[in-house]
This record gives structure tokens, sequence and C-alpha cells, in this order.
């Protein structure tokens, strides 16, 4: 505990449990005759933002303030730290400086300090935690005057060329003065903060709160986390730090654990070791580009455990554990690699591991990283090979559903429909037959006798009075920007929030499907409904296609590509437009949009003819691939357990 543990944790309470459970342990190993007071783990285990070691996007432990903690080097006791930099009141406050003391001797090492505090007695610690505390302000302050100073002068240098032109600067120029004044303004706030020993500093500085680690041994040998799993949507406020502090991760999108990787590697010595559990998005997703590439490019990976969907926690995470090292990974190494799929097997982790198979690590890409065993890389490898990818198939013509944020007031029923019709002939014109997730399954749309007043941007409400005399009851929770209303923006509180520019396509035979699937849920709509945003649609009218998707070879890709959610998969188009459509000889491809068709009607009428023609379609669909037994086997192997049933409560529906 004395020499190799440390820890921090944001949340006060986790340290104060962390402190007693090592206290436990202690006292547990000890008899009557062998008790000795139980040692202070207050700077073993310390409370603070992990994350956070900048002030505007700098280093708090510049030059000077390093030379507070690391001493001067031998020979040199005045360098290179002036002597007078915090003026006269604040040195008084903090005792720095005496032309006639030793320069070495004033700049204690906090270790020592932290030694002594270890073991010390009750009616030591007062003392020594006042001198600890001191000296650590001592040395943030010599930090904070240097940047201090530096912005001062840039005030002065924007005074004076305003001054030079009749007090006018351009525009640029004054938002720059602005940016330095607020940075001034921060910095002072935080100096005179610092003259109250109580009031916590904003910033965690490992390097001065564990000096010794990194004096002695240059960083941790093992870093081992758990990050908060926060969205990035709730730390806007922090953005603004991470981007400078992290920029070899940074993504705007992305959420709080990502910059936990490079906090870690930072922090870690050369060739140590990470072991961290976190979700598994990163390896997939458009925020994670930029931490795939660091960590193939210059960190050995050992192992990745990834546990999917898997209820581990209370919460739906998607954990991944992932063993690292930081160095750079040699040509030709490979890491363990595993999916577990089963909760049974995380009750024998070391036999599991066993069953880790070997992945290049230079197999892991750019795009996504695939954890999969040789063959069904070769698999993957094949269906890439016997066609295009379905975004370049459909020539991008796929469009999202429409969220109209208060579903309240758009979608109606047959009833309030034909009233309205009734009240004004020319509502019918902008009011459309509507279909919500849930009314889509496989082969077939089951409509419920819903409508969307379609509002789209731009129309003239006045044009419609019946319309605009039923949304009017809703006005308050229709306004954009306002408490209780939608969210802000720039259309009319009588539109429908999103743009919708592509409307058309909504009129035109489309292929439907939605976006949270627990087995191929793809249809054909040729009635022109309009479609809620737990709906996507592809604007083409493709019997082969539709077919192919509603395969058990697309199903598979489907369940390779996309991010797996709640037991089913979630179908985000920038996952989905990768999988491959196969593009076979014409007389292969008629067939299967023929069967595609019959299995259409059978859904409407016959169901029961449905298992018969999908294993016709499936056999067809194989054949298209080019694939033989034993690659069918493996699909079929991997997908055994995967394909859930409809279930209109795994739906993800709108929420406005």
């Amino acid at each position: 505990i004395q020499d190799t543990l440390y820890g921090v944790d944001l949340k006060p309470e986790a340290i104060e449990i962390a402190q007693l459970r090592l206290w436990l342990a202690l006292v547990v190993d000890q008899t009557l005759d062998q008790a000795r007071p139980l040692p202070n783990l207050d700077y073993k285990l310390m409370a603070g933002d992990s994350l956070i070691e900048t002030i505007n996007g700098e280093p708090i432990l510049n030059e000077s303030a390093a030379a507070l903690l690391e001493g001067a080097p031998e020979g040199d006791v005045h360098a290179p730290v002036q002597r007078n930099f915090l003026g006269t009141a604040v040195q008084e406050k903090f005792a720095l400086f005496d032309s006639e003391k030793n320069v070495q001797q004033e700049r204690a090492k906090l270790d020592d300090l932290r030694r002594r505090f270890f073991r010390a007695a009750p009616e030591e610690r007062r003392e020594l935690r006042e001198q600890i505390t001191a000296q650590e302000r001592r040395i943030v302050y010599a930090g904070l005057h240097d940047k201090t100073e530096r912005l001062m002068a840039q005030v002065k240098h924007w005074g004076e060329k305003s001054a030079l032109n009749n007090g006018i600067l351009s525009k640029g120029d004054r938002a720059k003065l602005e940016k330095v004044s607020a940075d001034f303004a921060q910095l002072e706030a935080l100096e005179r903060d610092l003259q109250n020993p109580r009031k916590p500093l904003p910033f965690f500085l490992y390097r001065m709160h564990f000096h010794e680690v990194f004096a002695h041994k240059g960083g941790f040998d093992v870093v081992i986390a758990n990050p908060p799993y926060v969205r990035q949507e709730q730390i806007k406020h922090l953005k603004e730090a991470l981007e400078p502090a992290y920029p070899e991760v940074y993504a705007g999108t992305a959420d709080l654990y990502v910059f936990f990787y490079a906090r870690g590697l930072n922090l870690a010595r050369p060739n140590g070791t990470l072991i961290y559990i976190t979700p598994n998005k990163f390896m997939r997703a458009g925020y994670g580009k930029r931490l795939r590439d660091f960590l193939r490019q210059q960190v050995t990976l050992e192992s990745l455990i990834d546990f999917g969907d898997l209820p581990l926690f209370d919460a739906t995470t998607y954990p991944l554990i992932a063993t690292l090292r930081k160095t750079r990974p040699a040509p030709d190494h490979t890491v363990r690699t595993l999916t577990v799929t089963d909760l049974e097997d995380t009750e024998h982790m070391a036999l599991t591991a066993q069953s880790a198979f070997p992945m290049p690590q230079h197999a892991l890409s750019s795009a996504e990283w695939q954890l999969s065993d040789p063959a069904a890389r070769a698999l993957m490898d094949k269906l890439r090979a016997a066609g295009k990818p379905l975004g370049e198939y459909v020539d991008g013509k796929f469009y999202y559903g429409i969220k109209t944020g208060l579903n309240e007031a758009f979608v109606i029923n047959e009833a309030k429909r034909a009233e309205l019709i009734a009240a004004d002939p020319r509502s019918a014109e902008i009011i459309k037959p509507f279909l919500r997730g849930r009314d889509v399954k496989r082969w077939r749309v089951e409509p419920k006798g819903l409508y969307l007043i379609f509002t789209r941007r731009g129309i003239n409400i006045d044009g419609y009075p019946a319309v605009r005399a039923h949304l009017e009851q809703y006005k308050d929770r229709l306004m954009p920007g306002v408490k209780g209303g939608r969210k802000a923006g720039t259309y009319q509180w009588y539109e429908i929030q999103d743009s919708i520019a592509y409307y058309p396509e909504f009129e035109k035979p489309k292929i439907v499907y939605q976006v949270f699937q627990v087995k191929p849920s793809f249809t054909i709509d040729i009635q022109g409904h309009y479609l809620n945003n737990a709906l996507w649609m592809l604007s083409v009218e493709d019997y082969f296609l539709l077919g192919c998707l509603n395969s058990t070879v697309g199903w598979f890709q489907i369940a390779r590509n996309c991010t797996k959610i709640q037991n089913g998969y979630q179908l985000i188009w920038d996952y989905l437009q990768k999988i491959i459509v196969s593009i076979p000889p014409d007389a292969l491809c008629t067939k299967i949009a023929a069967l595609a068709e019959k299995c259409l009607a059978a859904a409407k009428g016959h169901p029961e003819r449905l298992p018969a023609l999908e294993a016709q379609l499936n056999a067809l669909v194989y054949q298209a691939y080019g694939l033989n037994a034993e690659e069918i086997a493996l699909i079929e192997a991997q997908l055994a357990g995967r394909a859930g049933v409809e279930s209109e409560e795994n739906e993800m529906e709108e929420v406005d």
C-alpha cells in the first residue's frame, strides 16, 4: 500500500470506500500482538478529475512549477525560477523564497512530506497536511503566475494597438482581446482560490500528487480503470478542455471513456500495462476512429474480450476488457481476441480465455474493428469480393423517417383526419398515411390507420385553417427553443421539426426497415406511407435486394457490421451501408427476386408457406455469394440463437 497502490476518483465517497477496504485488509491480517496504527491514505487514494491537467489548453506544470517540484539541478541553487515572481503580498502568504535561505531547501520534495504523513500519528497530521497543501499551492501558483504574466503582456499589446488606432480594433483583434481577457480573469480567480487551502483545485496533477512515481519510474507499471460511461451530450462543458489535452483521440461526438485511454497511456511508464473495462462502441463508431488508429499504430494490444450486450452490469453497457502495453507493436504481433456470448462463461473466465483466438494486430483496420476467428475473417473477405457495399448499390438513396418533436399533435387517427377534411377539404393535401416502427414486419407492413399532418418547412399554414386550429391547442408545447416546447431550431411552431427535404421519396415504392431489429425485418411499401424515425428506407423497388436483406447471409452481415443492442442490432446507416450485396448472373438474380415477391404475398395471406419459401430463398442467396457447405455451416453456427422474435417492446420508437 505504501509503495505500490495509488488511486483517483472524481467522487470523494468512492475514495472513502476504497480507503476503508484497504484498512479492513490490514486489520484482518493483524493479531492483537501485531496491532499498530493504521496508515494515513489521504495521499495514496485521492479525489479529483483524472482527465483535466491543463488550463486553457496548456499544462499547469510548466518549467517554473516543475522547478519547485523537481528541485534545482545540482550546483545551481538559483535557477530556473525567479525569486520575486509572486509579488510581495502573495509571497508573504506562501513564504516561497528568501534570499537569505537556501533555495534548494525551500524546494522541499512532496514525496518526503507524504512519506512522513503515511505513518504520522494523529497529532502530527494537521501540521504535515498544512505543509503538503502549502507546497502544492506553491507549485501550482508558480505555473499559473507564468501564464498570467504572459496573458497580461498580450492584453497590454492589444491595448497599445487600440490606442494607436483611436481606440478601435478590428473584429478579429477584438475577438482575440476578449479571449485573452477572459483567460486572464480565469487565471486571476484561480490564483485567489489558491490562497484558500480549503478550496479544492479544479484539476488533478498526477505528476505533483504522485510525484515519486514519475520521478523514479517515469510512470505507473499498471493502470487499471473502469472509466465512467458518460455520453458525449453530457460533457459539452468539458470539450473545450479535452480537445487540446487529447488531440490524438479527440472527436466532438466521443463519449467520455475515449479520453481515459489516452490518459492512461500518458500515465503509464514505457512498456507499462493498461487494463480497462469500457464500452466496446469505439471499435465501430465514427467517433472512435482516432482512438482506433492511435491504439493499433502506437500501442501493443495484448487482449480484447468483448461481452457484447451481456448484462454484466445493471445498465446495458456493452463492455470490453482491453489489455494494452505502452509500446509500438511488432510487425507480426497478434492480439488475443474473444467474443463472449454466454453469461455463464463469465463464471469461468480463465477457461474462457483459453478459447481466445489470435488475430494479427495489423488486421485491425482504421474503419472498424471486427474480432473474428480466421475462418470468419476469410468468409468476410469472400463476401466482400462477391459484390458491392449496400450504400454504393442503392447509389446513396437512403433516408430516415420523420421526427415531429410532438407526435401527440401531428399524428392523428382516421376519425380526426375525416373531421379535419370535413372542416376544410384542403387539409387532405397535407395529411399523409403514416407508419411507426412497430407497423413494419418481415415481408409486410401492418398500417394501423394513422396519419401524419405533414406541415413541412415553409408551408403557408393560413391556407389550412382546420389544421392550424388543431395544432394551436398544442402551441405552447410546439414552440421551438422554449421551456416546455420542442428543441431549438429555425422552424415555425406549426412546422414539422425536421426539414425532410427528401419528402417526395416517401410517396415512391421503397424498401423500409426498422432501425432496431432482432431478426431481419425488411419489406417493400408501395402505398406511399410516410415513416416515423424508428424506420429508415431505401428508395428503390428492388425485390432481389429485398431477398438478400431478409436472407440468412444478409442477417449474418448485419450481425457482423451493426451495433449489438438489447438482444438485437441497431441498423445505423453508417454500418448497414457496408454490408455486401452480391452481383450474380441475371438468371439467378431474377429467381431470387421472384422468390422475394412470393414471400411478400405469403406474408399477407398464407404465412404458413413462408418457412419453405425462405429456405429456397436462402439456398439461392448462398449460391449468389458463391458459398460452399463449410461456409454455410459457419454462418448458420454463428447465427444460432441470435435471431429473436418480433416484439413491439424491443422497438426503438421516436422520443419527442
